[in-house]
């Protein structure tokens, strides 16, 4: 929900301007209201914008197509946007900004009507600035400096989190860059076209007939989860205790937070027969990149590698969702809101949606009126029980007990043993839902066996082993999508393709995961004719992230 939410919100704002120079304005906020004040009587333009997204592992590029017609605004994705039936994207907007009614059409032909008093009001380059000046979470500008944009002088607003180019000489912004959770989101104008002439006809709402949806929404919701937020994020510790209800039981968590640290215990509830038992401990090392397991069962440690992240905003951004199922405000978009009674307290029940272009239920929020606390929150939650093929939702509740904010926290508390083992791959004991054996499906792969891989080393073949699993949902996302590619194919088409089924522990396919120690699914391995690993890739990639890694893996193997 959250990363749909937040490119719509970047992507429905205007990328260019124009207006006097900005020598005389030296401080961001002076520059930035003359920017915007530049462009109040623009009529139309087209304007070509690049989106990239970038992590550590991948690259993403989107080119858009942005035509504004006062009060109109359209935006398409012209190129590199993936199509993928698990996560609809959005790939043309519609937006009639005096009646507040935006029309969006998905990657998986669903159109949907939106109407949302926000958009209100003429799209030109200052509504990038306003949509920044609402993301509290990227910080306020901070400082000006002078630089250039492709070879013009420039301006360069700078943020704790943000970093915004304008033309000097024009005001024109020319690009915004964001980081959050070690991503980095940017958009470019590439080319840029004033009082274009636009034909009304891209403009037209689509038939109502088409209109899968009809979504309203609730401005106040958003204002009360921005107090809410505005009052946590100041934080530097916290202590939460809140019990966590699902289909399955209840459990009470405590979630301990300190820069850069997390941890979080799963304990038994107390009862009069039974005293509250430690159930499991994880820590989280932001600074380091480690996640650690501590099974007190076993008495036991084990850890895997994550995402680093250094900045306590996004520490504290992470802290915060894990323990109230909080998100910035600007990335939720509120479609209900009612008052309701819980325990004794007046509340008010905040209703986001789930993912976009779906009918998927979204978390929930009862915030005291009075304190602005979140007493409880509902997270809907995908699952699949054994032995059975279909996902269903169940709602983990979170009935929130106490919280603790900026305690003295020691730091036994993130203490560690020293040498931690890797985490290995787990595996269900027994297959999730019995079926007949089924054939590698995809095309040119054919099942892994020992004979198989030694085939190939006696042909001096380089090998890709494919590990997946039929419980495994990317798994299933990755190969029916980005591994049908025929690009994909293609560069694949010299290797000896070989699936390796994990749905079944045991035998040929457990012993060659653990030979090359696969901690993940999906994991694509690249061998060469001696079964020396070339390089990996796990987790799930879109087409774009997959061609660009497996390039990467077979240009090194020829060096």
């Amino acid at each position: 929900m959250g990363r749909a939410v937040f490119l719509l919100l970047l992507i429905s704002v205007v990328f260019l301007g124009g207006g006097p120079k900005a020598q005389e304005f030296p401080d961001p906020e002076t520059i930035l209201s003359a920017s915007r004040a530049a462009h109040q009587e623009l009529r139309s333009y087209t304007a070509l914008v690049t989106m990239a997204i970038e992590s550590p592992f991948s690259t993403e590029l989107t080119t858009l197509q942005v035509l504004f017609f006062f009060p109109f605004s359209r935006i398409e994705y012209v190129e590199g946007h993936e199509i993928d039936e698990h996560f609809p994207q959005p790939v043309l907007q519609i937006v009639d900004h005096q009646e507040g009614r935006s029309f969006v059409f998905y990657t998986n032909e669903v159109w949907e009507e939106i109407l949302d008093e926000s958009l209100k009001g003429a799209v030109r380059l200052d509504e990038i600035l306003f949509a920044y000046s609402e993301f509290d979470y990227l910080g306020i500008p901070e400082k000006v400096e002078r630089g250039e944009f492709r070879g013009k002088p420039a301006w360069v607003i700078k943020g704790p989190k943000i970093t915004i180019w304008l033309e000097e000489e024009t005001l024109f912004v020319r690009r915004i860059e964001s980081q959050i959770f070690g991503i980095t989101i940017s958009f470019t104008v590439e080319e840029v076209k004033l009082d274009a002439e636009i034909p009304s006809d891209l403009f037209q709402p689509p038939p109502p007939e088409l209109v899968a949806r009809r979504i309203t929404v609730i401005p106040r919701g958003r204002e009360i989860l921005r107090s809410v937020w505005e009052k946590l994020s100041g934080l530097e510790t916290f202590i939460v205790r809140k019990r966590v209800t699902t289909t399955f039981g209840q459990d009470e968590k405590v979630v301990i937070y300190r820069h850069p640290f997390l941890r979080v215990e799963t304990h038994t509830l107390e009862s009069p027969f039974f005293p509250s038992q430690l159930l499991s401990v994880t820590i989280r090392d932001f600074a380091g990149g480690l996640l650690y397991f501590y099974n007190p069962t076993e008495d036991s440690w084990e850890k895997v590698e994550v995402d680093v992240l250094t900045l306590p905003e996004d520490t504290l951004m992470f802290a915060l969702a894990e323990a109230f199922c909080l998100l910035p405000p600007e990335l939720v978009t509120v479609v209900g809101l009612k008052e309701e009674s819980l325990r004794g307290r007046e509340t008010w029940r905040i209703t986001a949606r789930g993912m976009p272009g779906t009918d998927d239920p979204g978390p929930e929020w009862w915030v005291d009126q009075e304190t602005l606390s979140v007493l409880r929150y509902a997270e809907p939650i995908r699952f699949r029980e054994p032995r059975e093929k279909e996902f269903r939702w169940v709602i983990e509740r979170g009935d929130i007990l106490s919280f603790e904010p900026n305690p003295e926290i020691p730091d036994e508390v993130f203490a560690v043993p020293q040498d931690v083992p890797v985490r290995r791959l787990e595996l269900p004991e027994e297959p999730w839902f019995e079926e007949e054996e089924e054939e590698a499906t995809l095309e040119g792969w054919e099942p892994y066996s020992l004979a198989k891989l030694e085939e190939a080393k006696a042909q001096k073949k380089n090998v890709v082993l494919y590990f997946a699993a039929d419980w495994c949902e990317p798994c299933h996302a990755l190969a029916a999508g980005p591994l049908r590619n025929p690009q994909v194919q293609e560069l694949l088409s010299p290797l000896v393709r070989l699936v390796v089924d994990l749905t079944r522990p045991g035998g040929e396919a457990k012993k060659v995961a653990d030979l090359y120690k696969v901690r993940a699914l999906p994991t694509l391995l690249f061998l060469d004719a001696q079964g020396n690993e070339l390089g990996r890739i796990s987790g799930y990639r879109s087409t774009s992230s997959l061609l660009r890694e497996i390039k990467k893996i077979l240009e090194g193997s020829e060096k």
